[in-house]
C-alpha cells in the first residue's frame, strides 16, 4: 500500500466517522417521525411509544451522549 492508498483510506474513514456523527445528533423538534424507529407519530411527539423512547435513552447512555 503506497502513500496515496493510505491517504485515501484515512480520508474514507474520516468521512464515515463524520457521517455517523451527523446521523447520531438528535433532532430538537418533532417532525412526525419517531426519533428511534422512524414510524409515524403525531406532530408533538418525538417517539411513537414509550418503548422507542426508552430504547433511545438506553442507547444514548451507552454511547455516552
Amino acid at each position: 500500500m503506497d502513500d496515496a492508498d493510505m491517504a485515501q483510506k484515512i480520508q474514507e474513514q474520516a468521512l464515515e466517522i463524520a457521517l455517523a456523527n451527523q446521523k447520531a445528533k438528535p433532532r430538537k423538534n418533532p417532525t412526525g417521525r419517531c426519533l428511534w424507529c422512524s414510524d409515524a407519530t403525531d406532530e408533538q411527539s418525538m417517539f411513537c411509544d414509550a418503548d422507542c423512547r426508552d430504547d433511545y435513552e438506553k442507547n444514548k447512555n451507552i454511547r455516552g451522549r
